[in-house]
C-alpha cells in the first residue's frame, strides 16, 4: 500500500466529517470502498479475506459485515446504528484496518494472507 493511502486513511479516521457528509459506519465505509475501487482495487486486496480468517467465518460476507461482526456493535445490527455504535464501529474498522496494513507490509505479507486464507476455506470444506 502506498503513502497516499495510509494518509488518507489517517486522516479521514481522525476528521471523517471532511471525507463524508456524517461520521456514521455506513457513510465511512462507502467512501472506504468507493476509494478503493477508484484505485482499482489495490488499498485493500486483502482485507476481506484477513477479516475472515480473524472472524473465523465470513467467507462470502463483505467486508464491512466482517467489521461490524468483529467488533462490538455485532453483523445484526439495526440501522442506522447509534452514535455509539457507530463509533464504535469506525474505530474498529481502522484498528483492524491497521492490523491488516502492518501485516500486508510484511515481505510476502499479502501472498501469506491469501496462503493462510486458501487454508482456512480447505479446511472449511473437507469439514462438510
Amino acid at each position: 500500500m502506498t503513502q497516499k493511502h495510509v494518509e488518507l486513511f489517517s486522516s479521514l479516521r481522525k476528521y471523517p466529517e471532511m471525507y463524508v457528509q456524517r461520521a456514521e459506519f455506513c457513510s465511512v465505509a462507502a467512501f472506504i470502498e468507493g476509494y478503493n475501487l477508484a484505485c482499482e482495487g489495490g488499498p485493500l486486496c486483502g482485507f476481506t479475506e484477513w477479516l475472515a480468517l480473524r472472524a473465523n467465518c465470513g467467507a462470502n460476507w463483505s467486508w464491512p459485515s466482517l467489521v461490524l461482526h468483529i467488533s462490538e456493535v455485532g453483523r445484526d445490527a439495526e440501522f442506522p446504528l447509534t452514535p455509539n455504535s457507530d463509533k464504535t464501529a469506525i474505530e474498529t474498522l481502522f484498528t483492524l484496518f491497521d492490523q491488516f496494513s502492518s501485516e500486508r507490509a510484511r515481505p510476502n505479507g499479502l501472498s501469506q494472507i491469501f496462503a493462510a486464507y486458501e487454508k482456512w476455506r480447505l479446511a472449511a470444506v473437507a469439514l462438510k
